[in-house]
């Protein structure tokens, strides 16, 4: 008999569950002996692992009268690890089996094994709990929870509906969703998802190359505070280094694809802690959220070179920049006139990329007309055609990216600022402010005229000063005093969050005072944009 059934599903008086629990109580007294311990830990529904006893007549009575605690069927206070070494070896003695995979499994093993070992008596009960979460998928895991299952129904039961976007329920796409496909929006429980993926480095300076992925999942039903919590993100998928995958994306995102697409048929069985009832979960994805390079990868559409922009498509109005070397808008000091293009539907979209031909891997010959580089694996989700916005661009990060090259203005940040000898070049090439043309002198270093935002040392030191004085509450944004270097007149160490707060609130009360009027206006109003 499996312990699920004799811990939980016997008479706790039966011949059956007392001959079962002297098993339980010799295998604890042979690992108290085995550790050199004088008591037990008490794994009763009263006691939860929390108590211990000498005697073990007081636990055999604790658990006739209370039973058991639940999910404990592996018996991690009395002997038994988090990882059943058993278990792992009897399904690996296949002949086939892969020794660096069993290399590995032992590693993680062990890990489990030392964090075990050193677990504080009143953290373990929730180093417990997080293990037996580790063995349900995480949908079915938050709706195990009341607290959580009642969130996810936010977007339906508590969200205000007054016309104004507040949460992306109040967006078209959602409304669109539940009037194309009723059934699926006809349940309040069903999730949507929002994926993200973009680059980083997890070892920092130590490789100044290296490209790790993390795929990320957030759920848009729950509240707009909690949407981004990272208790509430989930990562199904690494997409480890050295390079990034670019077009190759598509053959990490496939498993997770399938499921989705699984998820969107058929659904799963999931019980709901709040309703108290079980139920048939949906999914979708909603949108992909990232920033311009990454949109590339994720919607096949190269973002790069002249025909950069994936709603102008063709008609894009471009100029080359022969000393910067790359590809610019057109900004010759007029008024553009020309109306917005409407953005493509989905059918439309589908029609420029259905019938292309895609080879994965590094040694592929994927050499398109357009812009367009491949079928996105996203166009196999059966509903991909009919969303209006398929692809966001993260906001928060064009925001930083703006207050970055802000700031490197301001401040003339060496390599970092976008005015440099080059542009000025390409300037008098395009015939724009010849009075900003650099003059070279033979045998001395080319000067650069200043131009309306270029400040003075003097200015600088005030513009830090001011931002180095800054006070705010805690948890509104890092210190900013720590931010700033009255030395070198730089800000550094900056996180997206700073960014935001400095761009919506400080850079416009810095600037007053040190700026001509016009063009603190300017600035001022790029602020307020964000």
């Amino acid at each position: 008999m499996d312990r699920e059934t004799w811990m939980y599903e016997l008479r706790h008086a039966s011949d059956e569950y007392l001959d079962y629990l002297n098993i339980f109580l010799k295998a604890a007294d042979d690992h108290r002996v085995k550790q050199g311990e004088t008591h037990i830990w008490c794994p009763c529904k009263k006691c939860h692992n929390c108590k211990k006893f000498s005697e073990l007549n007081i636990l055999q009575e604790h658990l006739i009268c209370y039973g058991f605690m639940n999910g404990y069927t592996r018996w991690t206070r009395h002997g038994e690890s988090f990882v059943d070494r058993n278990m792992v070896d009897t399904e690996n003695n296949g002949d086939d089996i892969d020794d660096s995979q069993n290399d590995n499994s032992d590693k993680v093993d062990d890990m489990l094994h030392d964090i075990e070992d050193n677990i504080p008596d009143k953290d373990y009960e929730k180093f417990q709990q997080m293990f037996d979460d580790a063995e349900k998928p995480l949908l079915k895991r938050l709706f195990a929870n009341a607290k959580d299952a009642k969130l996810l129904r936010w977007h339906a039961d508590k969200r205000m509906v007054d016309e104004k976007l507040r949460h992306v329920a109040d967006s078209p796409q959602w409304e669109n969703i539940d009037s194309e496909f009723k059934e699926f929006g006809g349940k309040i429980r069903n999730i949507r998802f929002g994926l993200s993926s973009d680059e980083i480095n997890p070892f920092g300076n130590m490789s100044s190359s290296h490209s790790t992925w993390p795929v990320l999942l957030c759920i848009y039903n729950l509240p707009p505070w909690l949407c981004m919590k990272r208790k509430y993100i989930m990562m199904p998928l690494p997409i480890q280094g050295p390079k990034q995958p670019g077009n190759d994306i598509d053959v990490f995102l496939a498993p997770l694809i399938e499921e989705m697409k699984l998820l969107w048929k058929f659904g799963a069985k999931v019980y709901d802690a709040f309703e108290k009832e079980y139920f048939q979960l949906h999914g979708m994805i909603f949108c992909t959220i990232s920033d311009f390079p990454a949109y590339a990868n994720l919607s096949g559409y190269s973002t790069k070179g002249k025909k950069a922009c994936p709603v102008c498509e063709k008609d894009t109005v471009f100029l080359w920049l022969g000393e910067c070397k790359k590809h610019g808008d057109l900004f010759d000091g007029k008024t553009e006139k020309q109306d917005i293009p409407d953005p493509m539907d989905g059918k439309t979209t589908f029609s420029r990329v259905q019938n292309l031909d895609i080879q994965f891997g590094k040694r592929n010959n994927n050499k398109q007309p357009t812009n367009w580089k491949k079928r996105s694996i996203f166009w196999e989700l059966p509903y991909w055609e009919k969303l209006e916005v398929r692809h966001c661009l993260d906001v928060m990060h064009i925001e930083k990216n703006v207050c970055d090259a802000l700031i490197a203005l301001l401040l003339d940040i060496y390599k970092k600022s976008k005015d440099g000898i080059n542009i000025r070049r390409d300037m008098v090439t395009m015939g724009i402010r010849p009075q900003l043309a650099p003059i070279e002198k033979e045998g001395k270093r080319t000067y650069l005229p200043p131009a309306c935002h270029t400040l003075s040392k003097d200015e600088k030191t005030k513009f830090c000063k001011c931002l180095h004085d800054v006070k705010v509450p805690s948890g509104y944004s890092s210190k900013i005093s720590k931010l700033v270097s009255m030395k070198d007149l730089k800000l550094m160490g900056m996180k997206s969050h700073d960014f935001h707060v400095l761009i919506t609130h400080m850079i416009p009360i810095a600037i007053r005072g040190i700026l001509r009027d016009d063009v603190r206006h300017a600035i001022t109003k790029l602020c307020l944009f964000f």
